[in-house]
């Protein structure tokens, strides 16, 4: 037997057997900017799950699954995001873990211009790709061509990474957008909460949403704007979002956007 699937099926009796919180372990895999810190925060409002990590760490590294934090929260309930794309390290993990993970999108165009205005305008730490502190320097048509050329690729992997394991039937996955979530944010919960088998109603999620957006870190819900990316990206950098995605001949890239 491989090593790594051994290590896997040892920490499958553990996290299963041992633990009666085994299957209440919600892993958002998202885009950033895709409104995932709330809907996060907003789970954990409603179950009271601990919102701790399932990474090593938050800053330039790849958001992926860490197998001791795994066994470390075997008997703690955690609702968590991550940017973290269906590498198959990842996704071996959730098969012998029974996690399934919702999966978090938005409109690429518009996850364009707000990563560039957050690179910027707040942090330029994200594992997508090395940006310092000289992003802010630039001018906005170049922090938006920096974004499309450093940033945008990794995107474009998440996506298609996702949408094959979704393909493949590799693991129940349930998918979201930013433009369901921020258009209904109740009903996007309570559609969450019902795949997941949590037992709430629309007073509790309700309250939870308000708790939630009275709270500006624990929200950090933007600008928000549907649509802007269109309207502030040059067809020269559409089209170059455009033909990265044209490769993959066989997915549909409706969900973030891209049509035709």
């Amino acid at each position: 037997m491989h090593p790594t699937l051994s290590l896997l099926k040892r920490a499958h009796a553990v996290t299963r057997k041992l633990s009666p919180h085994a299957n209440k372990r919600i892993i958002i895999a998202c885009f950033p900017k895709s409104a995932s810190t709330f809907l996060r925060n907003v789970i954990g409002e409603i179950t009271g799950y601990t919102t701790n990590e399932f990474c090593v760490a938050y800053e330039r590294n790849e958001q992926d699954l860490y197998l001791p934090t795994l066994i470390d929260h075997a008997f703690t309930p955690v609702v968590n995001h991550m940017h973290m794309q269906a590498r198959g390290n990842n996704v071996a993990i959730m098969q012998t873990s029974g996690i399934r993970p919702t999966v978090l999108v938005r409109n690429i165009f518009d996850t364009t211009v707000s990563m560039a205005n957050h690179l910027a305008n707040h942090s330029p730490f994200f594992s997508m790709a090395y940006v310092d502190d000289s992003f802010a320097q630039l001018p906005p048509e170049e922090q938006l061509d920096m974004v499309i050329d450093l940033c945008m690729p990794w995107f474009i992997s998440f996506y298609v990474s996702w949408y094959k394991v979704r393909q493949d039937n590799l693991l129940d996955t349930y998918w979201l957008t930013y433009e369901k979530l921020t258009d209904d944010k109740p009903a996007a919960v309570a559609d969450i909460c019902r795949f997941y088998g949590i037992e709430t109603d629309r007073a509790t999620i309700d309250k939870a949403i308000a708790t939630i957006e009275g709270n500006k870190k624990k929200s950090n819900l933007n600008v928000g704007v549907k649509g802007r990316g269109k309207a502030q990206l040059t067809d020269v950098q559409k089209q170059k979002i455009i033909k990265m995605a044209s490769y993959y001949k066989d997915v549909d890239f409706s969900l973030i956007g891209i049509t035709g």
